[in-house]
């Protein structure tokens, strides 16, 4: 029996510095010169997909592909973590516990959730299953969750909500059974109605504008701002503090800090930011 063998293109500094120069001007991720090799090994593939043989050649087909799918897959393949559900679980119990009653105890009204940076939709489809466990009924409150990130072959995913078991492992055992239906023997898929409940879009957080109708009463942005220096961060930070309500709440990162009092914000609990009331 033959083997496949699979080449190893080697990316040069040269090269790095097109593909990192390309990154920061269109979504504004910085990639110092340690990333190299990170690049390298995540790229492998895409050349390989795409029929190349040099990291130049698929700098110049990113260039050239006006739609932009290229790019999105090349920032996918770059910046993806392994991601699941009840990830860094103590926002969701400061969510249940101090946020939930306050919004039980108000009139109906529209809640409005941003998952900014979704990835494949775990963090706000968990949002949702809370939602569904912890409103009766579901329908006192008009609820609008967004998930939006910059590669489109996440937000395909998240739309499709496909999950394998590893995914899966730290939610309770019967939301498996409530809230997904099985595929295989290693795969289940989320529910038509929780999948309902979030709209998905491609959205770069360095554009010009944040352009929404309303301001979110959550804004998760969780192990995002860490691809950015620090002036990018700053103007992401800026624009997501300003579509946030008096009083509505910003989870980040553990492993990320802001300098609250520039954007307004009161520290709550780690991770946990809360823009102050007008």
């Amino acid at each position: 029996m033959g083997e496949e063998f699979f080449t190893l293109y080697r990316l040069t500094d040269w090269e790095f510095e097109l593909i990192a120069q390309l990154v920061y001007e269109t979504v504004g991720i910085h990639l110092p010169p340690e990333k190299r090799i990170l690049v390298e090994s995540r790229l492998q593939h895409l050349l390989k997909q795409e029929g190349l043989v040099s990291f130049r050649d698929l700098y110049e087909r990113i260039v050239q592909d006006s739609s932009g799918v290229l790019l999105s897959e090349m920032i996918n393949r770059i910046t993806t973590n392994h991601t699941y559900f009840l990830r860094e679980s103590a926002h969701y119990d400061f969510m249940v516990e101090h946020v939930f009653p306050k919004w039980k105890a108000e009139s109906s009204r529209d809640i409005r959730i941003w998952s900014a940076g979704c990835s494949s939709g775990e963090e706000i489809y968990t949002v949702a299953i809370f939602i569904r466990e912890h409103f009766v009924p579901f329908f006192a409150h008009e609820w609008g969750l967004l998930g939006t990130d910059i590669s489109l072959r996440v937000l395909e995913q998240a739309q499709q909500g496909v999950y394998s078991l590893d995914r899966l492992e730290n939610l309770p055992k019967e939301w498996l059974t409530k809230y997904f239906d099985p595929v295989d023997e290693t795969n289940y898929q989320i529910k038509p109605d929780i999948r309902d409940m979030v709209l998905f879009k491609r959205f770069n957080l360095m554009r010009e504008t944040y352009p929404f109708k309303g301001k979110f009463d959550i804004i998760w942005c969780r192990n995002v701002l860490i691809y950015f220096d620090q002036s990018h961060k700053q103007y992401i930070l800026s624009h997501l503090v300003d579509v946030l309500k008096p009083g509505g709440y910003l989870f980040v990162g553990h492993s990320e800090t802001l300098e609250r009092e520039t954007y307004g914000l009161r520290f709550i609990q780690p991770a946990i930011y809360q823009k102050e009331a007008v």
